[in-house]
């Protein structure tokens, strides 16, 4: 650093390292400040402070060296390919075999009472729906082909007959997201898994009237029931997660028939839920059936992407 003294003198830095240097600046700035004009000289008392302040450059470099260290402290976090894997591994894997078998004519035979699993809860919540708007459940009906009919009273009202029509498709999506986000809990797959069989078998006793998803839904429950009591910890987080998945992925699947005209229920050609909320709420049943759609495909996301965290 320079002071400019008036007559062109450059003054040498007050951290020079040898004493006798120091000894020369100073009778240099004595001689010359008779010559300084009083704005532009500044007395020696007043320039050893500003030199001492600007000479402590270790506790400078110490500020820099701590601002680099906090800096650099955080790295920035990256998406771990492998512990997504190792921590959502199984539920990947089941997926994935899933969605296979689903895809394949006669293997998908072996998902057959899954099937049937998922077209009761879209059944269930229609009746349930049509309880929550002060209607009354009548009877359930589930067929060999995995279709089915629910049977309900409602009071006047076509808001109510349509919160009712879109239950079956929403509600089976909205419970598939659901078993999935508890996959990882502690007691999350054995008490989900027996609360369904529990259901299962009040409904074949309370509303399910034919005698093939009488007999169907209370063998899955029971099977559902002693895989809940008797398997260890893995092995029920298995079933339960192949149960959610099923659940899930058949929300998305089974809009498919709703594009068409009508759909096959027992072998014969029935109104769909779409057409009955076109009917009831406006709009071409097409609307309807991509909403239902996009619903879906949201709530499966959800569940295979997020969870409540667990021991797993």
């Amino acid at each position: 650093m320079s002071l400019d003294t008036g007559g062109g003198t450059d003054v040498l830095p007050d951290w020079a390292a040898d004493d006798g240097i120091e000894d020369q600046q100073q009778q240099q700035q004595q001689q010359q400040q008779p010559k300084m004009s009083g704005a532009s000289a500044a007395p020696p008392s007043s320039h050893i402070p500003a030199a001492t302040s600007t000479v402590d450059t270790p506790g400078i470099d110490n500020v820099a060296t701590s601002t680099t260290a906090t800096t650099t402290s955080h790295p920035e976090r990256k998406f771990d390919w492998h512990a997504t894997i190792k921590r959502d591994g199984r539920l990947l894997l089941i997926t994935a075999i899933i969605i296979i078998v689903m895809n394949i004519p006669y293997l998908k035979y072996v998902l057959y009472p899954l099937s049937l699993f998922a077209t009761w809860v879209h059944e269930l919540c229609h009746g349930i729906a049509a309880i929550f708007v002060g209607g009354r459940v009548q009877k359930l009906l589930l067929f060999p082909d995995t279709s089915g009919l629910a049977y309900t009273s409602l009071p006047a009202g076509d808001g109510r007959r349509a919160f009712v029509a879109q239950a079956g498709y929403t509600g089976t999506a909205v419970v598939g997201c659901l078993l999935l986000i508890f996959r990882r809990t502690k007691r999350g797959p054995r008490s989900g898994t027996m609360v369904l069989a529990v259901v299962m078998l009040l409904s074949c006793a309370i509303w399910i009237r034919n005698a093939f998803g009488f007999c169907m839904i209370a063998l899955i429950g029971i099977a559902l029931g002693l895989c809940a009591w008797k398997l260890p910890s893995a092995r029920i987080r298995d079933v339960y997660t192949c149960v959610a998945v099923t659940t899930a992925l058949n929300a998305v699947t089974n809009v498919h028939d709703l594009f068409g005209s009508n759909q096959m229920v027992n072998g014969q050609p029935s109104s769909t839920d779409a057409h009955t909320m076109a009917d009831v709420a406006g709009g071409p049943f097409w609307f309807w059936a991509v909403l239902w759609l996009f619903v879906a495909l949201i709530m499966a996301g959800g569940g295979l992407g997020f969870f409540v965290p667990g021991p797993d």
